[in-house]
């Protein structure tokens, strides 16, 4: 259990800094960019699920860019770590993160007067499971974080502008539409449990 946690801390400490100040930077703009006091259910939902979740691709997209560093396997290897283990970890101490600013956001709405739920607070991070998983897939498939913000930017897009995903779309709330985030939450753990299986398959090639 140590040795867990302190994999975690280096992950979020030196491997994983840049996405973390980039996800923590994005949820300080979204009450100067998008307003967030005395919202309604459906503005609430807007914002949670629809504007928040975009920090868990920030997030988990570039889950395995620090494997492609030079050395870095290596070092993994020597200190006889398994490389899925350290992979789940990480992935681990991300999703950790993006609870943590889940719950931020919800309180500051919720004391700023908003009427949010415990749906909303669900669907937030559901959905931003999902797109970041997705785009964790992505890369993990191409060997570019730049294709997998574009699959997860896609997905977001297509979702936004249509309503043909049903209950496995990210704007349930924001429509008016009560549905829980079950399958959302189902496609997202899916996803990235292929994500890192296949990243794990390529990487011992």
């Amino acid at each position: 259990m140590a040795r867990a946690l302190c994999i975690c801390r280096t992950q979020l400490t030196r491997l994983c800094l840049l996405p973390l100040l980039g996800a923590v930077g994005f949820w300080l703009l979204i009450p100067a960019l998008f307003g967030t006091a005395m919202l309604d259910e459906r503005a609430a939902a807007l914002v949670l699920e629809g504007v928040f979740p975009l920090a868990g691709a920030l997030l988990l997209t570039p889950l395995f860019a620090p494997e492609r560093r030079p050395g870095l396997l290596d070092c993994v290897a020597a200190r006889r770590a398994s490389h899925l283990w350290v992979c789940g970890l990480r992935a681990a101490a991300m999703l950790g993160a993006l609870a943590v600013l889940d719950v931020g956001l919800w309180l500051f709405m919720a004391a700023q007067g908003c009427a949010v739920s415990a749906g909303h607070l669900a669907a937030g991070f559901a959905n931003g499971l999902a797109l970041g998983a997705l785009g964790a897939l992505a890369s993990a498939l191409s060997s570019s974080e730049i294709a997998g913000a574009l699959a997860a930017l896609g997905w977001y897009t297509m979702d936004f502008f249509s309503n043909s995903c049903g209950n496995a779309s990210l704007f349930l709330l924001s429509r008016g539409r009560g549905a829980p985030k079950l399958l959302v939450l189902a496609a997202g753990l899916l996803l990235l449990g292929s994500a890192l299986a296949v990243f794990h398959r390529r990487m011992r090639r």
